[in-house]
């Protein structure tokens, strides 16, 4: 399933939001006094907003999930080599759901972006920084992100967030509806033995949480038979090589075994044995 969302990082002073585009690297010389960040594998310039906060938008925490890389776990981002302006949000993930409102958003397969808003002034102290908020949005097109992905998000802020003045230590996780329902599931995750899930966080807050069922693995069987059929393929490596439009437009909810109508959220969490023993 093509089922990834944006994350959103708040050093915890403030809340933010902005429009949905993409980052791009650029060469010519940006402004000296706009707020950049070298993360190793890519140097980012944000923008400083005129109310003391310094905003970085659509950046990479995982190397773009396409061609041999879709459906697989998230791999760590790609070397940038150019200065990357982080002005504007990453692209968001393609859907399942038609009846769901979407705004006039750009879709795109490769959607692993971060944003983070940070204050001016932040630095690391003796504390070790300001704490900070991971929000999990409520989707407007998909059931939940890829649970690997977002603890690819989480890993991704233990190892950078340091270079925003922020304290990798406290780390809190919250959501709405959806949003809400995946900050529990991330505590479930790995039987909640932290040791082999994402230990970095410390809390979560869900407030009107909405969690869909839990499936079994031969429960959702039913989507991917109907998904060869729908595509002529005959099998994943199939499935992984097919134009990202030919692919969606095969990619809709159908109804349950024993159902007639599909349900709302066609896809959910499943019990992979792993992620969610």
């Amino acid at each position: 399933m093509l089922l990834r969302l944006s994350h959103i990082v708040l050093l915890c002073t403030s809340s933010f939001k902005g429009i949905m585009a993409a980052a791009k690297p650029v060469d010519s010389c940006p402004s000296t006094t706009a707020p950049r960040v070298n993360l190793g594998y890519a140097r980012y310039e944000g923008i400083a907003l005129s109310n003391g906060v310094n905003q970085f938008l659509g950046m990479r925490y995982a190397a773009p999930p396409t061609g041999s890389r879709r459906f697989r776990l998230p791999d760590r981002p790609l070397n940038e080599t150019h200065l990357v302006l982080a002005h504007k949000h990453g692209a968001d993930c393609y859907g399942v759901n038609p009846s769901a409102p979407t705004p006039d958003l750009e879709f795109s397969e490769d959607c692993l972006f971060i944003n983070v808003y940070a204050p001016k002034n932040a630095t690391l102290n003796k504390d070790g920084g300001l704490p900070v908020m991971l929000w999990i949005k409520a989707p407007l097109t998909t059931v939940l992100d890829r649970l690997q992905d977002q603890m690819a998000a989480i890993n991704w802020i233990h190892e950078h967030i340091s270079k925003f003045g922020s304290n990798p230590e406290k780390v809190t996780l919250f959501g709405t509806s959806v949003g809400g329902g995946i900050v529990l599931l991330h505590l479930l995750a790995y039987g909640g033995n932290s040791t082999n899930s994402s230990k970095q966080w410390r809390a979560g807050t869900a407030q009107s949480m909405y969690l869909p069922s839990v499936y079994t693995v031969d429960e959702m069987q039913f989507h991917y038979d109907h998904l060869l059929t729908a595509t002529s393929c005959s099998d994943f490596g199939c499935l992984r090589q097919l134009p990202i439009e030919q692919f969606q437009a095969n990619n809709t909810a159908i109804p349950f075994p024993g159902q007639f109508e599909p349900a709302l959220f066609g896809y959910g969490p499943t019990i992979d044995g792993s992620s969610l023993p």
